[in-house]
């Protein structure tokens, strides 16, 4: 198949996509067909990291402000949605007095998304908002628990954070912190389609991804060592766009205590918001949850009065109960023969 060659330097877009097998850094588009490197596969497992945010200041506000306002309160926190499943929500970093011309690395969590088993077939949805917000008096009691939360899971969810933050009395403040972020007019927020129109499947392929929070031709600028972006002839510029950097890798299965927090935050968040509309499809991902989820506990009572019938005899009820689930059809294939 002849691949078409399609002139960067001419493109302007927010969303640019560099091979991690291109030595040269090139910005090139995230849809654009560059069969030498292949999309992910079904089965494979895949992780989505945020590498660097570079705040370079608001667009809306003069000079004069940032002179006389150097410092801001950052959020950055990505949303994701693979598939029909309802979104995530992730928060990568919170802190006070950021100064503005200013690389940020040391977040609070990188994963953005996990997927342990991908379909083959499903969309993945991005969206990462780099967030300039007020200032909180128990910011420091927030980021200290937002640390021990991302030691357990790998991440922190604002659908988990109101009973996780219950046990060190900061529920209050966290709503108030999660409303303030939904509220706030953003640095930097970019939305990226994997699937956009006109192709029949995602683009979805290991690379580095850099966002930026205005259009940029794909001559400006090249990726180098670190995650770093310079002028197109290599000369270190500071960049007057706030723009962020993530990496697609396939590799090794997460751990499934990352899967299973994951997956918790997806069911708590359609819970939340997707009881108001009935009609959503990702009503059919609760379900399918709760489903396998009974499934599942069904199997391991089976399992417990299987071993119990080793030592000794059931008494009548249990005997009713295990051959009652013996013979339920949807439990068949995982009995034990």
């Amino acid at each position: 198949m002849t691949m078409i060659q399609i002139d960067t330097r001419v493109i302007k877009d927010r969303v640019w996509y560099v091979a991690f097998n291109d030595e040269r850094g090139q910005l090139n588009s995230p849809y654009h067909e560059d069969h030498s490197v292949p999309k992910i596969a079904a089965a494979q497992p895949f992780t989505v990291t945020l590498n660097t945010v570079w705040i370079s200041g608001k667009p809306d506000q003069s000079m004069l402000h940032w002179l006389l306002h150097p410092n801001t309160d950052v959020v950055i926190k990505s949303t994701t949605v693979l598939g029909t499943h309802p979104e995530v929500q992730r928060i990568h970093y919170y802190q006070d007095s950021v100064p503005i011309h200013q690389t940020l690395t040391g977040f609070l969590a990188q994963t953005m998304f996990v997927c342990d088993d991908y379909s083959g077939n499903d969309n993945l949805a991005l969206k990462l908002q780099v967030l300039m917000v007020d200032d909180s008096s128990k910011q420091d009691g927030l980021v200290t628990s937002f640390s021990g939360l991302v030691n357990g899971s790998g991440a922190i969810f604002p659908a988990i954070l109101p009973y996780t933050m219950i046990a060190v009395g900061l529920s209050k403040t966290v709503e108030q912190f999660i409303k303030g972020t939904d509220e706030t007019k953003p640095l930097l927020e970019c939305s990226i389609n994997f699937k956009p129109a006109g192709h029949g499947c995602p683009i979805l392929r290991e690379g580095t991804y850099v966002v930026f929070d205005r259009e940029v031709e794909a001559g400006d600028y090249i990726l180098i060592d670190n995650n770093r972006l310079v002028s197109s002839d290599g000369q270190d510029i500071t960049i007057d766009a706030t723009y962020a950097i993530f990496t697609i890798e396939i590799g090794n299965a997460p751990s499934p205590e990352f899967v299973v927090s994951q997956r918790v935050a997806t069911l708590l968040t359609q819970l939340d918001k997707g009881g108001n509309d009935p009609s959503k499809t990702s009503i059919e991902f609760v379900t399918e949850t709760l489903q396998l989820y009974s499934h599942f506990k069904d199997l391991q009572r089976y399992a417990d009065l299987k071993a119990e019938s080793a030592k000794r005899s059931l008494t009548v009820p249990e005997q009713a109960l295990i051959e009652r689930l013996g013979q339920r059809e949807e439990l068949q294939p995982f009995l034990p023969r």
